[in-house]
């Protein structure tokens, strides 16, 4: 995917316009800070539960982080101070710590399973914890998309 993605990049850089006139502006501000407020109550919530499905939320926010700090300064008027400082000062440590949470959630949970001989996704063979498989893609899959067939 990388190897289309880099001379994907190298062409939109060369062929979009400096500027833009975009309808939905507010609704896509919005949706972003909306995604990021998700994320963290989700967070929130998972970690009252002591679930450890809190790192995944935790990394997605902190994805939602640095693409909103990206934008600001991306999109800022001539003068980009305060929108470098937000980065700087708010999104991307916010970003940094929901990144350092979720990879200590993430530890704490093959701790876990390694001290109780739990088995996670170990990916050489694709069984669960409970023996399932998770199969070749669509292939015996639960009504909710879950890896539930027998590999």
């Amino acid at each position: 995917m990388g190897g289309f993605l880099l001379p994907w990049c190298v062409l939109l850089g060369v062929t979009l316009p400096a500027t833009a006139q975009v309808q939905n502006w507010s609704l896509a501000w919005v949706g972003l800070d909306a995604g990021e407020a998700i994320a963290a109550l989700s967070t929130a919530v998972l970690l009252a539960r002591a679930d450890s499905r809190a790192s995944v939320t935790a990394a997605a926010g902190g994805a939602l982080l640095v693409a909103d700090a990206w934008f600001d300064v991306c999109t800022s008027t001539p003068d980009y101070r305060v929108a470098l400082a937000e980065a700087v000062f708010v999104e991307l440590p916010l970003a940094a710590a929901a990144f350092w949470l979720a990879a200590r959630l993430a530890r704490g949970a093959r701790s876990a399973r390694s001290a109780t001989g739990t088995p996670g996704w170990d990916g050489a063979d694709g069984r669960g914890p409970d023996g399932v498989g998770r199969g070749r893609a669509g292939a015996g899959r639960g009504r909710a998309g879950v890896g539930r067939g027998r590999v």
